[in-house]
């Protein structure tokens, strides 16, 4: 009769040093890769809500022939309608614009920032435009640069409350220390 030898079986002891390579090579790949290029920086935070805020407003305008301008609830509301997937940490404001070839043509120029401090405010002008640009003018096409923006809290994107809270703006940064604010219901 053969004894059992002492020690693990041979699959287990061909499988252990490729898991320990593969392990070492994550930790490495780990380790150089920035954190700051994982997670979602607070200015695409921005961006991403514009590009999303664009598509929403050209969509309602081929329902409506009119863009959305202003930050009440039902602005928001009819946005969302049409695709805009909110965040709670991004302020914006939209305004009204007129193109700058075609004084006929309407449009909107919308701002937005994330709440972090620090965070750079960026455009979007439809139709003068080329795209989420950071906003480093005083003005575009008349219209000033904000400088305070409105938020808005949704909850799985369904609009919550708004009005009161708004952050401050300094030469294109977001420069007020903000931490919770007074939020108002939306009825």
């Amino acid at each position: 009769m053969e004894q059992h030898k002492k020690g693990l079986p041979p699959w287990i002891k061909r499988m252990i040093i490729p898991l320990i390579a593969v392990g070492f090579v994550v930790g490495l790949v780990m380790s150089i890769i920035p954190w700051h290029m994982i997670t979602r920086s607070p200015n695409s935070a921005a961006q991403t809500f514009l590009q999303q805020l664009s598509t929403a407003e050209v969509a309602f305008s081929v329902d409506h022939k009119a863009f959305v301008v202003g930050v009440t609830a039902n602005d928001i509301n009819e946005l969302i309608a049409y695709g805009l997937r909110p965040d709670s940490h991004v302020g914006f404001v939209i305004l009204p614009q007129l193109a700058a070839s075609n004084s006929n043509t309407p449009g909107f120029i919308a701002f937005a920032a994330h709440r972090a401090k620090g965070s750079i405010l960026f455009i979007y002008d439809y139709p003068n435009g080329d795209g989420v640009q950071p906003a480093t003018a005083a003005s575009y096409g008349g219209v000033a640069r904000p400088e305070k923006l409105t938020l808005f809290r949704f909850n799985n994107g369904v609009l919550e409350s708004s009005g009161s809270a708004q952050f401050g703006l300094k030469n294109g940064k977001v420069n007020a220390p903000l931490g919770d604010f007074t939020w108002t219901p939306v009825k």
